[in-house]
């Protein structure tokens, strides 16, 4: 990998290998749109499905979050997790 101007014609989704990218500061997005299935690339779908699970209970839709999911790997929490910031009220 090398550093400098370019165009990306690839995409990143579940089958992707990484081997750059060790944490990712995200939003979700709806199952299905682009930016999804990039996120699976990093975590499970099983994992997407508790992330937006757990915001939908504190009355969030997936858009309405912002960047503010934590993926990472380290090699004290492989495989990879999500973490949400505590979340006090609704919107």
């Amino acid at each position: 990998l090398r550093s400098g101007p370019g165009l990306a014609t690839q995409r990143i989704g579940p089958q992707t290998p990484l081997r750059v990218v060790d944490a990712l500061l995200s939003g979700t997005h709806e199952p299905g749109a682009s930016h999804h299935t990039l996120l699976q690339a990093f975590v499970s779908p099983g994992l997407l499905r508790r992330i937006d699970e757990t915001l939908a209970s504190h009355g969030y839709r997936t858009h309405e979050f912002g960047d503010s999911v934590l993926v990472e790997h380290t090699r004290q929490s492989a495989p990879w997790r999500a973490v949400l910031p505590a979340i006090a009220h609704g919107p």
